[in-house]
């Protein structure tokens, strides 16, 4: 196995036996030392790949946003053409329904962390930084929606409502997921935003 190979071998090993404590413990409850433990490697190992605990959840929430990055060209959006904001939302929303099923036991680590950054300025900045850039890409595209222009709300505010909405679905249906069919239901809510 060639240097570059074990390197990503041992980063793997850390990032799986991370997500693994975070599930069992919570992510307040696992130490680097545990993480270390689970892997089978050293501190050093650790260290190699990650600054800190905070550097390791920063990947980790990045490593699930980044499956959202294709929406883009997938729906083949490009700032210089209007979009159909609902249609665009609602096949995002189908989109997202492969994404959540993929990502399985996932999603509760990746809401426990947007909820550790309230209290964690470090990782606060980082999760607001990818925050921003999903706010950002949401404005550009609302901004050529003639049914969001024509309204007195800011794009701006559209994009904070729409995901705001996501989150809080997000929330709702990982404590009762057999409750609705939450995509449909965030369908509707699209449809209640632009009337």
């Amino acid at each position: 196995m060639k240097i570059t190979e074990k390197g990503q071998y041992s980063k793997e090993k850390i990032i799986n036996a991370a997500q693994y404590s975070f599930r069992k413990y919570g992510i307040d409850n696992v130490t680097i030392d545990d993480i270390c433990n689970n892997a089978g490697l050293t501190r050093g190992a650790f260290y190699h790949h990650f600054n800190s605990k905070q550097s390791l959840l920063a990947e980790l929430y990045s490593n699930w946003i980044s499956r959202f990055a294709d929406i883009p060209k997938k729906f083949n959006i490009s700032k210089d053409k209007p979009v159909d904001i609902e249609r665009f939302l609602f096949e995002a929303f189908e989109y997202s329904r492969t994404i959540f099923n993929e990502a399985g036991e996932e999603l509760p680590l990746f809401l426990e962390l947007n909820i550790l950054a309230i209290r964690d300025d470090d990782l606060k900045e980082y999760i607001m930084h990818d925050q921003k850039d999903y706010l950002n890409f949401l404005t550009e595209i609302i901004s050529t929606n003639k049914k969001v222009i024509d309204k007195k709300i800011k794009p701006k505010d559209v994009a904070r409502i729409i995901f705001s909405l996501i989150l809080g679905l997000s929330i709702i249906c990982l404590q009762n997921p057999q409750d609705a069919d939450w995509v449909d239901l965030a369908k509707d809510s699209v449809r209640l935003i632009f009337g």
